[in-house]
């Protein structure tokens, strides 16, 4: 029996961020190579400009928590019903295959993970652990991903 690939929740936190949100929306469809992103999580902190009404008209789920990037998250992680969670800064544009770099990450054992920018150009994995805890990135770190453990 062929084992499924597992699911990626992608979990962005915004505020007032009209300015990028299409465009992170739009280049995660564009960049996605593969079927397994199960959900893109937008998780609002009070925005006062069109940020949720941007999200809504691209047809993702928006989430209202409290303000602060921590809570947003921890809100994200919290509703997330894939396997693996995604944090992504609004204003990043994950790089084309991102999805298919995580997955291959989690199917070498490594439980956490980081993308980010080296020699400001090329994205790449900054860094891979098959510990939560031990994992710290460093460089500009832009997204993060993670295991769900039951």
């Amino acid at each position: 029996m062929k084992k499924n690939k597992p699911q990626i929740s992608i979990i962005i936190p915004v505020l007032n961020e009209e300015d990028y949100i299409r465009k992170v929306l739009v280049a995660i469809r564009e960049n996605a190579t593969s079927t397994n992103i199960k959900e893109v999580l937008v998780i609002d902190g009070g925005s006062a400009d069109h940020t949720v009404k941007e999200a809504l008209g691209l047809g993702v789920q928006v989430v209202s928590a409290a303000k602060g990037r921590a809570k947003q998250m921890n809100k994200g992680a919290q509703i997330a019903t894939g396997d693996l969670l995604y944090f992504l800064h609004v204003d990043t544009i994950p790089p084309k295959g991102f999805d298919a770099h995580i997955l291959n990450t989690f199917s070498k054992g490594f439980e956490s993970g980081c993308i980010g920018i080296i020699n400001n150009s090329k994205f790449q994995l900054v860094s891979a652990t098959r510990s939560r805890c031990t994992n710290i990135c460093s460089a500009s770190i832009l997204s993060t991903f993670f295991r769900i453990s039951a």
